[in-house]
């Protein structure tokens, strides 16, 4: 097993269907994840070398295809798919409808014929649904101990962002943020399974099966949003473009080093995407209370857990 960072996966697949052999960056310098990579220095900062990631077939999942293999995606389903067309040497299609030749318009393909060998027809009839967000009092929030709640400390944190601020939100507490934004200050929040301009959750009546945030959880889109896919979502955040990310924790050193996807007892974790956010991003924000569930403190003069970034 290999344990790869999830914009990493993605540029890996996409440096594959490229032709590409492999490349250098920051993403898990200092991490488990660095463990035996070669590494190279440019502009005195350390970059580990990731090789292009090939698979012998590809399962990918789309909305429309035509006899070409052409194929179209609902709102924010792209996510790993056109990459992953790309990285295969067989990639199945599963589509929801198949048109005839000429009736998608071209402007609209995302993944071309070249990249797909077949194509099966399976419309979404049993899909199971995403998760909806019931609205929390946060009046009803019991502390969990002395110190601010998880509405208290969401609310704390959206008082610091600004007009502007390109945002990704973590899973858990981070979510809470964009419900406490101060009126007339406009934050584009950003999903890393491809959206740009993440709205509020959706209500019952306005859940679509494929617009949802990282954690599967139905949401809206705001006027002037945006889809694409993994590559793309995390280059955005490998290439600087994240102002702000707003993540979870375990724990955080004296030195600011996040320990937040993994604990000492779990073999393999859940990395997602912190590692690139954590390298990526312009400012990276906590959001933890000061204690866990033992009572321990999460901040420490050195992190004991395995590091998302220094």
């Amino acid at each position: 097993v290999e344990i790869v960072p999830q914009g990493i996966m993605a540029e890996r697949m996409r440096a594959a269907g490229a032709g590409i052999a492999g490349f250098y960056t920051r993403v898990g310098v200092g991490t488990d994840v660095a463990a035996g990579k070669p590494t190279r220095t440019f502009g005195g900062e350390t970059y580990l070398l990731w090789e292009a990631l090939r698979g012998d077939f590809a399962f990918i999942k789309a909305h429309r295809a035509d006899p070409w293999g052409n194929l179209t995606y609902r709102q924010a389903a792209r996510n790993f798919n056109p990459v992953m067309a790309m990285a295969a040497r067989v990639t199945i299609a599963e589509v929801d409808e198949i048109v005839e030749l000429g009736e998608l318009d071209p402007e609209h393909i995302v993944t071309p014929g070249i990249f797909v060998d077949r194509v099966v027809l399976a419309p979404s009839v049993n899909r199971t649904p995403p998760q909806v967000v019931e609205p929390e009092t946060p009046e009803a929030e019991a502390p969990a101990g002395p110190g601010l709640t998880r509405h208290q400390l969401a609310a704390r944190i959206a008082r610091d962002l600004w007009d502007g601020a390109y945002v990704n939100l973590g899973v858990g507490l981070p979510t809470l943020v964009g419900g406490y934004v101060p009126p007339g200050v406009q934050v584009i929040f950003h999903s890393e399974n491809g959206i740009l301009g993440v709205g509020p959750f959706a209500k019952p009546e306005e859940v679509s099966l494929d617009l949802v945030n990282a954690g599967r959880q139905a949401v809206t889109l705001l006027p002037g949003g945006a889809f694409f896919d993994h590559a793309t979502s995390f280059a955005m955040i490998r290439g600087g473009h994240i102002d702000v990310t707003i993540l979870g924790g375990y724990q955080v050193s004296a030195a600011g080093d996040l320990a937040n996807w993994r604990l000492p007892d779990e073999r393999l974790g859940n990395i997602g995407g912190a590692m690139d956010l954590a390298a990526g991003a312009d400012q990276v924000w906590v959001a933890m209370t000061h204690r866990d569930k033992s009572g321990a403190s999460k901040i420490v003069p050195e992190c004991t857990y395995p590091l998302t970034g220094v």
